[in-house]
């Protein structure tokens, strides 16, 4: 049993040490990328400025080669529709034979939290209605890691 404890205690150990790191890395990535999107903006106010001062009047068309890679501005639109069009722009969507681009989903975990509280409300026992609707059942086993109390 000891054995086994000692074993459980150093995986514990690097359980913890795998979360903080994961951590530290989701940091660095967060960070990495605001340096990412501050520096294109920096490079693209200079590719402008150079476009310009070079007399291009498509900045689009001035380009940088430089350590075999060419590197230039380029401009997408997006779109995107307000939460308050939605019902006028998916009818005006389906009307244009665009209705296939229309996705409705549904974030599993708000529906486990709403099952789970309608469960707690029922006794621990779904209800007839929400088990009649067609959804996948799945468990997995986590490890509970909390500060312990004092």
């Amino acid at each position: 049993m000891e054995a086994n404890q000692g074993v459980l205690a150093d995986k514990l150990g690097i359980f913890s040490d795998l979360k903080a790191e994961k951590k530290r890395l989701a940091d660095e990535a967060k960070e990495n990328n605001a340096a990412i999107e501050q520096t294109e903006k920096e490079i693209i106010g200079l590719i402008l400025d150079m476009a310009e001062a070079s007399g291009i009047d498509d900045p689009t068309a001035f380009k940088v080669k430089m350590g075999g890679r060419e590197y230039g501005v380029t401009t997408k639109t997006y779109y995107n529709i307000k939460a308050e069009d939605r019902d006028v722009a998916f009818a005006k969507l389906r009307e244009l034979g665009l209705g296939d681009l229309i996705v409705q989903t549904i974030d599993r975990r708000t529906l486990t939290s709403q099952l789970a509280q309608i469960m707690d409300e029922h006794g621990g026992e779904l209800p007839e209605e929400y088990a009649a609707i067609p959804m996948s059942e799945h468990s997995e086993s986590k490890i509970s890691d909390r500060k312990a109390g004092r």
